[in-house]
C-alpha cells in the first residue's frame, strides 16, 4: 500500500468550488496509477489536516481503514473528511464522507452522475453497515456501478475486457470448437473414412502475461473437455474451464461449464472443403472480493468453421456469435448481480502446414468485437505454434498468441493435449 501526502489546498473558496464543479462536469476517464484503487482524502472541517492519497489492491480493505481512520488513514482520526476513490483505474468513481460529530458516513457512486444516490450510515460499526449494504446490493446501485465500470475499466471482472468473464466464455468455446478444433483430428479421421464412435478427451492449459494502462498481472487457466463421438457427423462435448487472475494484487476467479454439439456437414479431404457448425451453451461464475465484483453469467451461441485443404496446406475460417446474460451470485457473503447483457462476435483465420506424416505448424489471426458498450470494445489477436498429430487420435500442440491494443496488451502461451479414451 503506497501513501502520498499533499499540502492543504490554498485556492480561495469560490475559485476552489468552481474548479470542483468543472471537474465534476468533465467525463470520467480511466486513470493510470501504480495501484488499482486510490483514495484521496480531504479534511472538511477546520482541523488543517493535510490531504492524503492512499493506494491499494483491495477496495474493502481500503474502505475499512478509511471509515475507521486507521492504518494509512490514522491522521484523519476524529476529523471530518471527504474521500474520492479511483476504482479499478477509473477516477472519481466513488465518494465517501464522514463526520465524527454526527457519527454519519455517506457513500455515493459518483460515476453514475445525476442518477447516483447518496446512502447514509450512522451508529456503531459503520464499515460493517457499508459492507452489508454492498453485500446485499438491495438498491441495485452496485449493479449499475459495476456496469459502468465494465465500460471504463481495463480490468473489469465480468464484462468489457479480453480477460472478463464474458470474453473468456467466448474464447474457450472458440478455441476448442472453432479456431483449434483440428486438434481433435476430426477432419483427418473423417477424410480417411469416417470417425468411429468413441470418446475423445482433451486438456488445454493457458498462461497469460497482461499489461494494461491500469495495471499488470498474470492469468492461469485449465480447460479440460470430453467429446462423445456418435458418428462421423455428430458428437456431444463438455468443456469445464477454470481460470485465476492476479492484477496488481487483486485476485479474480472464474469457473465455466459449457456444452457443445459439433455437427460436421462436410468432411475435408485432400483437395476438398469441409464445414462444421457447433451450437453451444455456456455457464460461468466469477468473483473478486478485492474488486467487489462477480456473478453468474449464462448464455449460448453458435460457431462455424469452413476448411479448405490442399496437400499439406490447410486454411480454416471460424466465425462465432455468442450472447451472455447475468445471473445473481453469492460469494463469501457478497451478493453479486452482474447485470450483464452482452453479445460477442469473433472471426478468425488459421493457416497450417503439415511436415511429414505427423508434424505441423500454424499461424492465426482473430478479431473479437463486443456488440454492447465495453472498455475494450474491439481487439485483434495473432498467434503461431506447432503440433504433433499422431495415430489413433493423439494430438499435441504448443502455441503463442498476443493482443496488441493501445491500452491493453497480453502474451499468452497455450498447451493442448488430446488422447483417445
Amino acid at each position: 500500500m503506497g501513501v502520498k501526502r499533499r499540502s492543504p489546498a490554498i485556492l480561495p473558496g469560490r475559485l476552489r468550488a468552481a474548479v470542483v464543479a468543472l471537474a465534476l462536469l468533465m467525463p470520467v476517464a480511466p486513470a493510470r496509477g501504480d495501484e488499482l484503487f486510490e483514495v484521496f482524502v480531504t479534511a472538511t472541517d477546520m482541523s488543517g489536516t493535510p490531504d492524503l492519497l492512499v493506494g491499494g489492491s483491495s477496495f474493502p480493505d481500503l474502505l475499512n481503514d478509511l471509515i475507521n481512520s486507521q492504518g494509512a488513514f490514522a491522521s484523519f482520526a476524529g476529523v471530518a473528511f471527504s474521500a474520492d476513490v479511483t476504482f479499478a483505474g477509473v477516477a472519481n468513481a466513488i465518494n465517501v464522507t464522514f463526520d465524527p460529530v454526527t457519527g454519519n458516513a455517506t457513500l455515493t457512486f459518483t460515476i453514475l452522475g445525476p442518477g447516483a444516490q447518496t446512502f447514509t450510515f450512522s451508529g456503531a460499526d459503520l464499515f460493517g453497515q457499508i459492507e452489508q449494504f454492498l453485500q446485499d446490493n438491495l438498491s441495485g446501485q452496485l449493479t449499475a456501478f459495476l456496469n459502468a465500470i465494465n465500460t471504463l475499466s481495463l480490468v473489469a471482472v465480468t464484462d468489457g475486457t479480453p480477460l472478463s468473464t464474458t470474453a473468456l466464455s467466448a474464447d474457450f468455446i472458440f478455441n476448442r470448437f472453432g479456431l483449434h478444433a483440428d486438434l481433435t483430428a476430426a477432419e483427418k479421421l473423417a477424410a480417411a473414412g469416417g470417425r468411429e464412435p468413441g470418446v475423445r478427451t482433451r486438456i488445454d492449459a493457458y498462461y497469460e502475461d497482461i499489461d494494461t494502462d491500469v495495471g499488470s498481472g498474470n492469468s492461469y487457466a485449465i480447460a479440460p473437455s470430453v467429446e462423445f463421438v456418435f458418428s462421423e457427423t455428430l458428437s456431444l462435448a463438455f468443456l469445464f474451464p477454470i481460470a485465476y487472475h492476479e492484477i496488481e494484487g487483486a485476485q479474480i476467479v472464474n469457473f465455466h461449464a459449457n456444452v457443445a454439439l459439433p455437427i460436421t456437414l462436410a468432411a475435408p479431404g485432400d483437395g476438398g472443403m469441409g464445414f462444421r457448425i457447433t451450437p453451444f451453451g455456456t455457464f460461468a461464475a466469477s468473483g473478486s472480493v478485492d474488486l467487489v465484483a462477480g456473478g453468474m453469467i449464462g448464455g449460448g451461441g453458435v460457431v462455424s468453421t469452413a476448411t479448405i485443404e490442399s496437400g499439406g496446406l490447410t486454411v480454416s475460417f471460424s466465425n462465432q456469435l455468442s450472447f451472455h446474460e447475468g445471473i445473481t451470485l453469492r460469494y463469501e457473503d457478497y451478493k453479486f448481480d452482474p447485470g450483464v447483457s452482452q453479445q460477442i462476435l469473433k472471426n478468425g483465420v488459421k493457416i497450417s502446414h503439415t511436415f511429414g506424416d505427423h508434424w505441423y505448424a500454424y499461424t492465426t489471426v482473430t478479431e473479437t468485437m463486443f456488440l454492447q458498450p465495453a472498455a475494450v470494445d474491439e481487439f485483434l489477436s495473432t498467434g503461431a505454434g506447432f503440433g504433433y498429430r499422431g495415430p489413433g487420435g493423439v494430438n499435441f500442440n504448443f502455441g503463442y498468441s498476443g493482443i496488441v491494443h493501445n491500452a491493453y496488451n497480453s502474451h499468452q502461451i497455450r498447451l493442448s493435449l488430446q488422447m483417445p479414451f
